[in-house]
């Protein structure tokens, strides 16, 4: 009776484990992005961003005095989508 409680209680923390591990993947992505975005062009700080986290969305834009990075991952099985954004100010 205790097994499959056991099996259960492991899925949970394995699927928390794996969210985890994607929220900061994509944390990172944007970070990388944005930092791009600031010495290079757009196209190019979205290509930093897919290198950190391949298959992931990467918008970047420029708005006024800063950058904004926007990097989300769609949900796996039952996990719910991951997304994050950064926002960088221009140095002049």
């Amino acid at each position: 009776m205790a097994l499959p409680a056991l099996v259960l209680m492991l899925g949970l923390i394995a699927g928390t484990a794996a969210w985890g591990q994607r929220a900061i993947l994509v944390e990172h992505a944007a970070a990388a992005a944005a930092r791009t975005a600031l010495v290079e062009d757009l196209a190019a700080a979205r290509a930093a961003g897919q290198s950190v986290a391949p298959g992931a969305r990467v918008d970047v834009a420029r708005v006024p005095g800063a950058v904004a990075a926007t990097v989300s991952m769609p949900g796996r099985g039952l996990l719910p989508p991951v997304e994050a954004t950064l926002h960088l100010p221009e140095q002049p």
